[in-house]
């Protein structure tokens, strides 16, 4: 071990005399570190919230869409299965009836988007049992002819509903061409709720069977479009300008991500802002590492002098004090770092601090921490910790022994 090693830490944990230049450098650390952990924490934070937006989505929706450019409802879509099925990156497909409606229960009535599905094949292309309380509920008709429906729990919420209430959908059935025709209403009893953690899909969506949803909107043997799901989610881009390629007019494809890109790119926005302003923090504190290691400086002047009188070479009194930042670097990075875990276990654990799905579109988040954050961020800290050290190292280096005594 160096003797300037040993001479810095004594620098920073001395008390005999110097009782303030240590306060001075536990506060330097301690400021620090809080800034470490509010940036691990703010990055975690951030890709939390997006990570579980995303989870959230696909729960509900498929990697890509196809449908049409004016919304119309096409047949023959077995085919069109077939030719996406065909592409070696695509797992599943399945088809799909959705359209806005008016739902009424009781004297309350409010706009849903109805979505015909078919379980099974659904099943194979999102992750279902995460969002309905019961994968196996039935939806077909009762005894009594009425077929079943799934509301998402927020429109439940408001309207007070529950399990085997009846509620009326009404449709407005052959809209094509600019021509309205006659309302379809039909009874349907509530079977179970949608909760996909999102507030716009769960106050919004209802769910039927493909059949009942066909019926409902006038397009026996037809679909509004067809869910793909790939073997791997980044592939979606491709296959996705592969099948508008593919598929003549008037099909095309859309990903998760355009379907959703308002949302994103609102996150992306969001993000530089967070992160500059608690990147201050973590510039503020290590901006006081140059007043602490000054003030050694002005209170070591004595010391300095001593050492240099005795050989000490100007480059060994700069090692003292880089290393002086090295130390508080080092300490500040365990304890920045530990705190960060220590919270991020805490709010994933016990969700202290829960969100409005109105305002956040999720009600919960988890903090996601990464390795690779704890890395640079830690980094970061360690060049800016050597670049504050330079004056006061320089400043230190530069005084003459003689001088050093006298002003003591």
């Amino acid at each position: 071990m160096s003797f300037e090693f040993l001479i810095a830490k004594r620098y920073l944990s001395q008390k005999k005399e110097t009782g303030f230049i240590t306060l001075i450098t536990y506060i330097s650390i301690t400021g620090l570190t809080i800034g470490i952990a509010a940036l691990i924490i703010t990055l975690g934070i951030l890709n939390g919230f997006e990570n579980a937006v995303k989870e959230n989505i696909l729960n509900f929706q498929a990697h890509i869409r196809v449908d049409t450019f004016h919304g119309y409802p096409f047949d023959d879509y077995e085919s069109i299965q077939d030719r996406i099925l065909a592409y070696p990156e695509v797992m599943a497909v399945a088809p799909f009836v959705e359209q806005a409606c008016i739902l009424r229960f009781g004297s309350l009535e409010d706009g849903v988007v109805v979505r015909g599905i078919d379980m099974g094949k659904t099943a194979s292309v999102i992750d279902i049992k995460k969002i309905i309380d019961d994968e196996t509920i039935d939806l077909s008709e009762n005894s009594s002819g009425v077929a079943g429906v799934l509301i998402g729990t927020d429109f439940a919420d408001r309207f007070e509903i529950v399990k085997d209430n009846i509620v009326v959908i009404a449709s407005i059935a052959n809209f094509k061409d600019g021509i309205i025709g006659i309302p379809r209403r039909f009874p349907f009893e509530v079977r179970g709720f949608i909760d996909t953690g999102l507030s716009e899909y769960d106050n919004l969506f209802a769910i039927v069977q493909l059949n009942e949803a066909q019926n409902l909107f006038g397009m026996p043997g037809q679909i509004s479009g067809i869910d793909v799901k790939l073997h791997d989610i980044s592939l979606a881009d491709q296959v996705h300008l592969k099948i508008n390629k593919d598929l003549s007019y008037p099909f095309y494809s859309r990903t998760w991500l355009d379907l959703n890109s308002t949302l994103f790119d609102w996150l992306r926005v969001q993000r530089w802002p967070i992160l500059i302003a608690f990147g201050m923090i973590f510039f503020v504190g290590s901006i006081n590492l140059v007043s602490t290691l000054i003030l050694i400086v002005i209170e070591k002047q004595r010391d300095i002098g001593i050492l240099k009188s005795m050989g000490a070479s100007s480059k060994s009194i700069i090692k003292v004090f880089f290393m002086d930042g090295v130390i508080i670097w080092v300490l500040s990075s365990i304890f920045g770092s530990t705190l960060a875990v220590v919270i991020g276990y805490i709010q994933n654990t016990y969700e202290i601090i829960s969100l409005s799905k109105e305002v956040y579109y999720i009600s919960s988040f988890t903090i996601d921490l990464d390795f690779m954050n704890f890395v640079w961020i830690s980094s970061v800290a360690g060049a800016l910790c050597l670049v504050a050290t330079i004056y006061p190292a320089w400043k230190a280096s530069q005084l003459l022994p003689i001088e050093a005594i006298r002003l003591d």
